[in-house]
């Protein structure tokens, strides 16, 4: 009898010590171990039982992960947290439980703004349930270092979008459920090109509604027919069209630029970009709204171009220029420097009514450059004619001032040149009183001159008296 009752003591010692290593709110057993429930309250950290192999957190509020949340779980094979929001998903949360196999996050309102980059990096997972969470896009890296990965359900998202190479790490992936999401196309460059032994993964995309504007890139490439092969959909009708353009995601030229515009002025922008299908072009004010193909006075977006018909000081800041189509998005940025315009003089007379012609204004240095043009001119024309009359005058001098014969501005014949050695007097016939030429020596230049009968010369004769006297002295 008191063997039995020793054996009952140390069962309730045993049991009163996995009561004393249980959290409040849970319930734990040798395996197990739950907490919440009804009572919708979490007491961190969760202590558990270093045997246990199961972690059921269920309804229990809200709460952040970090690797001090959950701990003396070094056995822990499954965890399965649902119904419960997580505020934060901290790097390495679960860094604490090296026998992890199965992680399961169903309805915990996680979000990529939420969780870090780092959150799973690393683990030995096999399974990884994130269904029914608020993810809208699987970036690289969001899934490094998980080599043993086989199940990956990423259902009941938001996703839009995954970029190429995010599962290329995904090695030993075998089936990747992506249903009731938003993608509208798809591609093997999700994956990545790796040679993957012929055991490629199922890849499910049921209640995703895909286009056919354009070509899906990469399916029609040898190297990822097995996508083709793999992937559900409820509609493959559109998964290779060659008779469209491939799918391209937008670009911008520029990513980033300032534009400068004067105050009360008009202003229009855009942003130049390419992608097929033509990306839908939305703006995003400094203020914080977002304009789509619509009007807010007095911003307007028509297809794409904003127009300001009259800008403000106010207006002055950053606006973006988002590009969007099915294959993802991209962003420029135009910084808006408004400039205020210069005030108009101050006039003191009384306004002119009627509108006057204005003159245009002439700076006081290219006056001063007009006038001494106009002097310089005055003065070289000025050189130039003084130059024309001095020529003038010598021409007129020597063709008018010529030396000339005494004889021709005499009007008597008888008032001649003497010569050096006049001869004798010449004889007067007193009868007649005529002048009679000498020609002794073959010269009639010489004249005589005639004498009256009473001894007296006549008056005009007498000046070649003199000289005949003076010539003679």
């Amino acid at each position: 009898m008191g063997h039995y009752f020793t054996l009952l003591l140390l069962l309730i010692i045993c049991k009163s010590l996995e009561a004393w290593n249980c959290t409040v709110s849970c319930k734990c057993t040798n395996f197990t171990s739950s907490c919440c429930g009804p009572q919708k309250t979490q007491h961190l950290p969760i202590i558990g039982n270093q045997n246990a192999t199961e972690l059921v957190l269920d309804s229990c509020g809200s709460f952040p992960m970090d690797n001090k949340t959950l701990q003396n779980f070094s056995s822990l094979k499954e965890l399965t947290v649902k119904r419960t929001i997580l505020l934060y998903l901290d790097a390495h949360p679960f860094h604490g439980l090296p026998m992890l196999q199965t992680l399961n996050l169903t309805e915990v309102n996680l979000s990529n703004a939420a969780m870090h980059q780092n959150a799973f990096a690393g683990l030995p997972i096999r399974r990884l349930f994130l269904a029914n969470n608020r993810l809208d896009q699987i970036r690289r890296g969001m899934f490094a270092g998980l080599m043993n990965l086989e199940h990956l359900d990423l259902s009941g998202n938001g996703l839009r979008s995954i970029e190429e190479n995010a599962l290329a790490n995904l090695v030993s992936l075998r089936f990747l459920n992506l249903d009731n999401n938003h993608f509208v196309t798809i591609t093997p460059y999700w994956f990545g090109v790796m040679l993957r032994n012929n055991s490629f993964p199922v890849v499910s995309l049921i209640g995703n509604t895909l286009t056919c504007e354009c070509k899906y890139r990469g399916m029609a490439l040898p190297e990822y027919q097995w996508f083709s092969r793999s992937v559900i959909l409820t509609n493959s009708s559109c998964m290779v069209n060659p008779a469209v353009e491939e799918c391209s995601p937008p670009q911008v030229e520029e990513v980033y630029k300032v534009v400068t515009v004067r105050d009360l002025q008009p202003l229009t922008l855009s942003c130049l970009l390419s992608g097929f299908p033509r990306p839908r072009v939305s703006w995003i004010l400094p203020s914080g709204l977002q304009l789509f193909n619509k009007s807010f006075p007095p911003f307007y977006n028509e297809d794409g171009t904003l127009h300001v018909p009259v800008v403000q000081s106010k207006f002055a800041g950053l606006y973006a220029c988002m590009a969007t189509n099915v294959e993802g998005t991209a962003v420029s940025l135009l910084n808006i420097v408004v400039s205020p315009t210069p005030n108009p003089p101050f006039i003191t007379s009384r306004p002119v009514t009627s509108p006057t012609p204005q003159t245009p204004t002439i700076s006081k240095s290219l006056r001063v450059l007009l006038w001494t043009a106009v002097v310089l001119i005055c003065i070289i024309f000025l050189i130039i004619l003084f130059c024309i009359l001095r020529v003038a005058c010598r021409y007129l001098k020597q063709h008018l001032c010529n030396d000339v014969s005494f004889n021709r501005f005499v009007d008597t014949p008888n008032i001649l040149t003497l010569p050096e050695n006049p001869q004798s007097i010449p004889h007067i016939d007193e009868r007649h009183g005529h002048v009679h030429w000498s020609r002794e020596n073959g010269d009639d230049t010489v004249p005589r001159v005639a004498e009256h009968t009473d001894g007296s010369y006549p008056p005009h004769q007498q000046t070649v008296t003199e000289l005949e006297r003076r010539t003679q002295l």
